[in-house]
């Protein structure tokens, strides 16, 4: 959704290797600064392990638009175990968050030199750029908002509980072994996901208890979850091939708590790891 929504209001910032034509003139623009060694500590995370978005960028700042095509059919290897997708966002966030800084920094040359970056594509990205530093946050308030509705723990004593809590993750993830910190986050992201999905079903519960018992249809401040529930719903009438997506929503939920907030620490607590994360098995490459 995202790169789609990049493709109609200005161009696509990172096109993944494996899903991606490029045109030889384009790239013969980039190829001799995209080809330079990494000098510094930064360059890492944009030359190293973010190499797709960093060439994006050096394309974008020659004037390219990238697009993004909803016909395009493609096959990659994916993580296939926990394991494994935890190590692999631990290098995209990281990554991501480093070539958005470069982005920014070239903000004024690829507004001069690409007719992409109009005043509302600006504006886009830098509502993406500053929903990076607002979700952990907003997520735990989601949590424990939740958590007091539920189990009826005050807001303002749980709050911190959770915050604590997660602090100590971090901690932990800084002083113990790669294989530990891989255990100690599954089992977080078990504890998150159930306390999300009570969270969600809990909230709905409410709701329409409410409105039964209210007997009222007055806004009220529950009535925009119903309407952001409402307009997922309306996605899924208007592309009835693909409504059983749906049934991933599930996953969506479970999984919303490590995305926002426990795996973003556990990339900061990991970030002189310089490892791939996935694909590091010889046997993969030879097809043995």
């Amino acid at each position: 959704m995202i790169k789609s929504a990049q493709n109609i209001i200005g161009s696509v910032m990172c096109c993944p290797g494996c899903f991606s034509l490029y045109r030889v003139k384009a790239l013969a623009g980039v190829m001799s600064l995209y080809s330079e060694p990494t000098l510094e500590a930064g360059d890492v995370f944009t030359k190293d392990t973010g190499e797709d978005r960093w060439m994006c960028t050096l394309m974008m700042l020659r004037g390219w638009k990238l697009k993004y095509s909803t016909f395009g059919v493609n096959s990659t290897f994916c993580p296939d175990t926990i394991t494994e997708f935890i190590k692999q966002r631990r290098r995209w966030i990281l990554s991501d968050f480093a070539n958005s800084l470069m982005v920014f920094k070239n903000l004024p040359q690829l507004i001069r030199s690409n007719g992409c970056f109009s005043m509302i594509y600006v504006f886009y990205l830098l509502q993406l750029f500053f929903i990076v530093f607002l979700s952990p946050g907003s997520t735990i308030i989601m949590l424990t908002v939740g958590l007091d509705v539920l189990i009826k723990v005050p807001f303002v004593i749980i709050t911190p509980m959770v915050v604590a809590l997660f602090v100590l993750y971090g901690v932990l993830c800084v002083q113990l072994s790669s294989q530990s910190q891989i255990t100690l986050t599954k089992v977080f992201m078990l504890i998150l996901g159930l306390s999300m999905i009570c969270v969600v079903v809990g909230a709905a519960v409410f709701v329409v208890h409410d409105i039964i018992t209210e007997n009222n249809l007055q806004l009220q401040e529950h009535f925009i979850l119903i309407a952001l529930t409402a307009s997922i719903f309306y996605a899924a009438i208007l592309h009835p091939s693909e409504c059983y997506l749906l049934v991933h929503g599930i996953f969506y939920v479970f999984f919303f708590p490590t995305m926002h907030i426990l795996l973003p620490v556990y990339a900061l607590s990991n970030i002189v790891d310089q490892t791939w994360g996935t694909r590091e098995n010889v046997s993969i490459f030879l097809f043995i």
